[in-house]
């Protein structure tokens, strides 16, 4: 599928007319500059997308004629981000390239040394803000599926909810490599996995988790590796440990 990408939340019909969301028609219109004709993919953001073309351009609102529709499956083993709450906007560069490479799940956390409190109406802003980040990560990269972003959480309560394999990245002495434990944990031919669910890896602020805070990850089920050979700062540990998780992970 080609041309501008466009989100519809509620999806689209299987061909005729479909009313784009006022948003969307204004980011069209006024900013990319389309016109009737144009070519354009609608993806609702869970992995349903559809070949269409722009039939009505106005000022205010634009329709777009469907054409064909395509289905995504999602991945039989998601890949899941839990992350620290960093501050400035290296969180919104990690959502960016997080759904850039396809992962199901974002979770944030706060941890005792995040400089980033959110609570209350500040936490809802936060979440809608990172919502639309990952919006336009998916038109960029022409990812179907959108990312769930998780309520910012306390690590001992994020820690509370489920993956079939949960790593840390770690700083501490003893770490196994992260890609060769998930050569490990991926199945042999003719064999099930037995981690065939979600991988989740879990990356700290830019001070690391507090010693507490990793005992709290290992009894929590949370397997600590290393990533490079030097210590990376944590926008740079997620894209590193998403980017081997996505290449060795399966379907």
């Amino acid at each position: 599928m080609s041309g501008f990408r466009v989100y519809v939340p509620e999806g689209a019909p299987e061909t005729g007319p479909v009313e784009l969301p006022a948003a969307e028609a204004h980011h069209l219109v006024r900013v990319l500059r389309a016109r009737v004709g144009d070519a354009v993919t609608l993806f609702d953001g869970r992995g349903a997308a559809w070949e269409a073309s722009l039939s009505v351009v106005e000022s205010r609102r634009a329709v777009a004629q469907v054409h064909a529709r395509e289905e995504v499956p999602a991945p039989t083993q998601p890949l899941v981000l839990t992350l620290a709450l960093v501050k400035g906007k290296a969180f919104d560069d990690m959502v960016r390239q997080a759904t850039q490479l396809g992962v199901s799940a974002i979770g944030p956390v706060a941890t005792a040394r995040c400089e980033v409190k959110l609570d209350g109406d500040r936490a809802s802003s936060k979440l809608d803000h990172w919502r639309a980040v990952a919006v336009e990560a998916c038109k960029q990269s022409g990812n179907l599926r959108l990312p769930e972003l998780l309520e910012p959480l306390p690590l001992a309560e994020a820690v509370k909810l489920p993956a079939a394999l949960r790593l840390v990245a770690s700083l501490e002495p003893e770490t196994v490599p992260l890609a060769q434990l998930l050569r490990e944990a991926a199945p042999k031919a003719g064999q099930a996995s037995t981690s065939s669910g979600p991988w989740e890896i879990a990356i700290g602020p830019e001070g690391d988790f507090s010693p507490d805070e990793y005992a709290l990850l290992r009894q929590s089920g949370y397997r600590p590796v290393s990533l490079a050979r030097h210590v990376l700062r944590a926008e740079t540990a997620a894209l590193y440990a998403l980017s081997v998780m996505d290449a060795l992970r399966q379907g």
